[in-house]
C-alpha cells in the first residue's frame, strides 16, 4: 500500500496509518461478518490452511464458493472446530453434509458441534498421489519422445521412412519405450478421471 501511494498517487503515507486503516477494515469486516444469514447453505467443505504456520481454519459454501469462515487459530484441535461451528450455526448455518479431508481434529469438531450432518471426504487428497503421478509418468512420456527423435536423427534417413525393415536396434528400442511410456501415461489420466466424482 505504501508503494501503491508512493508511486501512483505520489503522496507519502506511514505504515502507522495503513496499520489503522487495515484494523479499522478488520472491524468493520467482522460486525459484517457477525450479521451473515447462513440458512441457505446446503453443504460446506471444511478444511485446514496455514499462514506462516499458523493454522487459519476455512469454511466455504460448495454451491457458491462463498467463504463463511476464516479464522486464524492457535490450535485445530476438536474444541477450536466445534466453538467455531457452534458460532456458525447461531447464523444460521445446519448443512445437509459437509465434505473435509481426515483431519482429526475438524472431524472431531464437526461430531461435537453437529453430531447428524454427515461428513464426506474429499477427493483431492485421495487424488493427489495420482496427480503427482500422472506428473511423473508425463514427464517420462516426453524424455522418451525425445530420445526416439534423437536416435531418428542419428539412424539412416532409410530407416524411419520405412524403406529398410531392419531398423536398429536402438532405434526399435526408443520407439517401444516411446509407445509405452505414452500408453501408461494415458492409463493414468483415464484413472484419474475416472476416480474423480460425477
Amino acid at each position: 500500500m505504501i508503494g501503491f501511494f508512493r508511486d501512483v498517487l505520489d503522496q507519502p503515507i506511514a505504515v502507522g496509518t495503513v496499520h489503522n486503516i487495515v484494523q479499522q477494515a478488520v472491524v468493520e469486516a467482522r460486525r459484517i461478518n457477525a450479521q451473515q444469514d447462513l440458512s441457505r447453505v446446503r453443504a460446506g467443505s471444511h478444511d485446514e490452511l496455514f499462514q506462516g504456520g499458523q493454522p487459519v481454519l476455512v469454511g466455504i459454501d460448495l454451491d457458491s464458493t462463498y467463504c463463511y469462515l476464516l479464522a486464524p487459530e492457535a490450535h485445530r484441535d476438536a474444541e477450536t472446530w466445534a466453538i467455531h461451528l457452534w458460532d456458525l450455526m447461531a447464523q444460521g448455518l445446519q448443512p445437509d453434509y459437509t465434505v473435509a479431508d481426515g483431519g482429526q481434529g475438524l472431524r472431531a469438531g464437526q461430531v461435537l458441534a453437529w453430531p447428524e450432518v454427515a461428513c464426506d471426504g474429499d477427493v483431492f487428497h485421495g487424488l493427489q498421489p495420482v496427480t503427482r503421478l500422472v506428473g511423473i509418468l508425463d514427464k517420462r512420456a516426453y524424455a522418451a519422445i525425445a530420445q526416439r527423435e534423437k536416435r531418428e536423427q542419428q539412424t539412416p534417413q532409410a530407416d524411419h521412412q520405412g524403406q529398410d525393415h531392419s531398423l536398429s536396434p536402438a532405434l526399435a528400442n526408443a520407439r517401444a519405450q516411446e509407445a509405452s511410456a505414452i500408453a501408461l501415461v494415458g492409463l493414468a489420466i483415464s484413472f484419474a478421471r475416472n476416480s474423480e466424482p460425477l
